[in-house]
């Protein structure tokens, strides 16, 4: 019975434990872009699930270690798969040699548009709602900018889309394929998590032509307002994942990928009429 999983990304490896074998295949499933078929090798990084790790008030508790030590403990298990799933991306992203910031990517005939926002700001139901109108999805959480030609590279992610962006989505008429887990911890509390993978590995790089800086509030009417570069930069490095890798470097990357782009933000209550807003604005880009 197969006990663990091998995932890999440039120069980082990570291993994956788990007396499960579901648990394993729901694991590849949602790393499925990162995953090698051969787990002989040591990955630099161990992670194993333990479920149940113990009960406390009747509730069984489930717990992430990593390298041997507990580094996470849960008694949702939808929690542990994704904390465990973004645990794994973060130190995948450590081995590949991009500038890295939370933003959500979508990109047409070679020009890209990016969300840089922190969580709940809207930036992924932007992102899928705009891969209905043609456009290929690169990432909805991290942006990769190539450090020599600023361009921004796809990310193939899988999306978590939770039960308020499906009753969204829904009602948009969007034609969205869901999956049910395998593991048997999640079907017995009747959990159908949705995601799917939008996040296509079709290797094409883009130019940023559109940055807008979203946020979501439901008393809000949708407002579009034109930001300075120097605002721009700011509100990026805000949101940085791995800036001090280039130290001054940093600084110019960052630059390179703001000439060239009309910078916006974007307060709105309605994610799917500011999406129609989006595409309106890309569409008149020269």
């Amino acid at each position: 019975m197969k006990k663990s999983t091998l995932f890999k990304l440039g120069k980082q490896s990570v291993k994956l434990f788990s007396e499960n074998t579901d648990f394993l295949k729901d694991m590849e499933d949602l790393l499925l872009p990162f995953l090698k078929k051969d787990n002989n090798e040591d990955g630099n990084t161990s992670f194993r699930a333990l479920f149940p790790a113990k009960e406390k008030g009747g509730h069984s508790l489930y717990a992430i270690l990593r390298d041997g030590k507990e580094v996470f403990q849960t008694d949702e298990p939808f929690r542990l798969v994704f904390r465990l799933e973004w645990l794994i991306v973060k130190l995948l992203l450590q081995g590949i040699d991009f500038l890295q910031f939370h933003s959500g990517v979508a990109a047409k005939d070679g020009k890209a548009i990016l969300f840089p926002a922190e969580a709940n700001s809207g930036k992924s139901t932007l992102t899928v709602a705009l891969s209905q109108a043609g456009f290929q999805i690169y990432s909805d959480e991290v942006a990769l900018i190539d450090p020599d030609s600023f361009l921004v590279t796809p990310f193939p992610r899988n999306i978590h889309i939770d039960e308020d962006m499906k009753e969204v989505f829904s009602r948009l008429g969007y034609d969205l394929k869901f999956r049910n887990f395998r593991w048997k911890e999640l079907e017995g509390d009747n959990l159908e998590f949705p995601w799917r993978k939008l996040a296509r590995s079709r290797k094409k790089e883009s130019k940023a032509r559109l940055i807008i800086f979203p946020k979501y509030s439901p008393k809000h009417a949708n407002r579009l307002q034109p930001v300075t570069s120097g605002e721009a930069f700011a509100r990026i490095l805000e949101n940085e994942i791995n800036f001090n890798r280039f130290r001054a470097k940093g600084m110019d990357i960052v630059e390179g990928l703001l000439k060239g782009a009309d910078c916006y933000r974007l307060e709105t209550g309605d994610l799917s009429e500011a999406a129609a807003l989006i595409k309106e604005l890309f569409d008149s880009l020269n």
